[in-house]
């Protein structure tokens, strides 16, 4: 559009007058354009460079987005293990301790603090189970969220 409004142009013009109630005048005029220089290359130049900032800007998005993808999928697969090695190892193991120490205890071959401690940590990992079952949560929750975003953003009008 910008070369075709600096392109060669072609003007014609057409006038009627009526003089009296007998007379009408008419005036005409036909002009040509043609550009020796220029064709609007200066706007070009400018509508060329906006063009390619909005590349780069929509580049730059999509290696954000992916890197954010990146990052969100490995922290899903991060807490998934951590959910599962508690709940598989670490919290199976605590309360085979703490019935092995309350075996003990009703033995009389330990303390009321050893089972107490013994307790203490069950209770702890448990606790720690669902914070990080709660983080798996979010995280995936996270992902489900930038996968909608990604999906309406790159979704046709």
């Amino acid at each position: 559009e910008l070369a075709a409004m600096r392109g060669p142009r072609l003007d014609v013009d057409l006038i009627a007058y009526r003089e009296s109630p007998a007379g009408l005048l008419l005036f005409g005029q036909v002009g040509v354009t043609l550009p020796l220089a220029d064709l609007a290359a200066r706007e070009r130049s400018v509508a060329r460079e906006e063009a390619a900032l909005r590349e780069s800007e929509a580049e730059e998005a999509a290696l954000s987005w992916r890197r954010e993808a990146h990052r969100v999928a490995h922290e899903v697969e991060h807490t998934r293990e951590v959910v599962r090695s508690y709940r598989e190892e670490l919290v199976p193991a605590l309360e085979a301790l703490l019935a092995a120490r309350e075996r003990q205890l009703t033995a009389g071959e330990t303390t009321t603090l050893l089972v107490l401690e013994a307790t203490r940590r069950l209770v702890e990992a448990r606790a720690s189970l669902t914070r990080a079952e709660t983080e798996a949560a979010w995280a995936a929750t996270r992902a489900w969220l930038l996968l909608a975003v990604h999906e309406t953003s790159t979704e046709a009008p």
